[in-house]
C-alpha cells in the first residue's frame, strides 16, 4: 500500500518506499531503486528517477526531471528539460514540457 503525503515536505526527499505526493517537495527527489513515485502535486526541485526507480508525473515539476536507469511516464507539465541518461521514459499526449534532452 501507498505511503500518502498531502502537505509540505520540506528540504531533500529520497524516496525508497510507495509514494503519492499530493503536496508539495520543497527540493530535489531522488527515487531509488524499488521506490515509487505517483505525483499528483509538486516538486520544487529536480526529480531523478535511480535504476529500478519508477516515477508517474500527474503533477507539475519546477526544474528537470533526470531518468538514470528507471520507468517514467510523464503527464503533467515539467518546467525544465527532459533528461534521458537510461530506463524508459514517456511522454504522454497533452504533456507540457519546456525542453527535451
Amino acid at each position: 500500500m501507498a505511503r500518502i503525503e498531502r502537505g509540505k515536505l520540506i528540504g531533500y526527499q529520497d524516496v525508497t518506499d510507495h509514494l503519492e505526493l499530493y503536496g508539495q517537495a520543497t527540493a530535489d527527489v531522488r527515487v531509488h531503486a524499488v521506490g515509487i513515485l505517483d505525483l499528483y502535486g509538486q516538486v520544487m526541485g529536480e526529480l531523478v528517477i535511480k535504476e529500478g526507480g519508477a516515477a508517474r508525473v500527474y503533477g507539475q515539476v519546477c526544474r528537470d526531471i533526470r531518468n538514470e536507469g528507471g520507468n517514467v511516464e510523464i503527464s503533467g507539465m515539467v518546467l525544465g528539460s527532459v533528461i534521458r541518461i537510461a530506463g524508459t521514459t514517456k511522454i504522454l499526449p497533452g504533456a507540457s514540457i519546456d525542453s527535451e534532452r
